[in-house]
C-alpha cells in the first residue's frame, strides 16, 4: 500500500518559557511528528504537559524555542508577513472555548464568512447565503446565522468555532480539546459530522485531547505527550498490545477502568 503524503511534520520542535523566578520550564521538550494526508492524528496527555504549547507553535501564535515545522515540504517555521497569512488558509485552529474565541459583537453569519471575505473569495452581497450552506455542513440551521455567541448552546458554538475554521477548506484542522467540554451525546454527534467532512475534503486532523478512550476511536495513530515529550506513537486499534511505555499503560487502564 502507497504511503500517504505527509502533511504537516516537526523536527525536533521545542518550546522552553523563561519563568519569572528566572528558571527555565521547557513546555515542549524536541517533538517530531508526522501528519499524512486524509489522517487523523491524536495527541493524548495529562493537563499541562504541553498540548496547547504545540498546537500554537504549529499556528505560529507563539514561536518556537528551535525546531522546524514543515508543510507540505516547505519550511514554515519563521514565516512572516503575508506569507504567514497566506499559510493560515491551510492550517486552521479550533480551540476548547469556543464562547470566548468567536468575535461577540458579530452575528453567527458574519463570523463564519469572515474567513473568505478576508481572502477575498466571497463577495461581501453572498455571505449570508454561503453562511447558510457551511451551517448546513455541522447541521445548523440557517437561522442561527442571526445570532451571537451569546445566543447559542455550548454545543452551538463549538459547531460555529468548527464552520469557520473549515470554512476555507484547509489541509489541516487542528482541535485543541475542541469537544471536551461538550456532553457525551453532543460529542459524538459534532465528532460524526467532522469526520464525515473529513472523508469528503481529504482533511488532516489533528486531535489534541486528554481522554484517550476518546481518541482511540476518532484517530488512526494516537501520539501520548508526557511532560512536554513524546514518548510514543502508535495504531490506535494496536495500542492495547503494542503500548510499552509506562504512561501509556496507566491511561489505557484508566480507560479501561471508566468503561467497566
Amino acid at each position: 500500500m502507497k504511503q500517504k503524503e505527509i502533511v504537516l511534520e516537526t523536527k525536533n520542535l521545542t518550546k522552553a518559557f523563561i519563568l519569572s523566578n528566572g528558571e527555565r520550564l521547557t513546555a515542549c521538550d524536541d517533538i517530531s511528528l508526522t501528519l499524512h494526508s486524509g489522517e487523523t492524528l491524536a495527541i493524548v496527555g495529562e493537563s499541562g504537559c504541553g498540548k496547547s504549547t504545540l498546537a500554537k507553535m504549529l499556528t505560529h501564535l507563539i514561536p518556537a524555542t528551535k525546531g522546524e515545522v514543515w508543510f507540505q515540504e516547505k519550511e514554515i517555521t519563521h514565516l512572516r508577513g503575508e506569507a504567514l497569512r497566506q499559510m493560515r488558509r491551510h492550517i486552521q485552529l479550533v480551540f476548547q472555548d469556543a464562547a470566548t474565541a468567536l468575535p461577540p459583537r458579530q452575528r453567527v453569519w458574519e463570523m463564519v464568512t469572515e474567513p473568505l471575505y478576508n481572502f477575498g473569495l466571497l463577495p461581501r452581497h453572498e455571505r449570508r447565503a454561503k453562511a447558510a450552506a457551511l451551517l448546513q455542513m455541522m447541521a445548523l440551521s440557517s437561522e442561527l446565522g442571526e445570532r451571537f455567541v451569546h445566543e447559542l448552546s455550548g454545543g452551538q458554538r463549538q459547531r460555529v468555532a468548527l464552520v469557520r475554521a473549515l470554512s476555507l477548506q484547509p489541509k489541516v484542522l487542528i482541535c485543541d480539546e475542541a469537544t471536551s467540554a461538550l456532553d457525551v451525546c453532543t460529542q459524538s454527534a459534532v465528532i460524526q459530522q467532522l469526520l464525515e467532512i473529513q472523508r469528503t475534503q481529504g482533511l488532516s486532523i489533528l486531535f489534541i485531547c486528554h481522554d484517550l478512550a476518546l481518541a482511540q476511536q476518532v484517530a488512526n495513530r494516537v501520539a501520548v505527550l508526557y511532560q512536554g515529550k513524546i514518548v510514543e506513537v502508535l495504531s490506535a486499534k494496536q495500542m492495547l498490545w503494542k503500548a510499552q511505555h509506562p504512561y501509556t499503560k496507566t491511561l489505557l487502564q484508566a480507560a479501561l477502568h471508566l468503561q467497566i
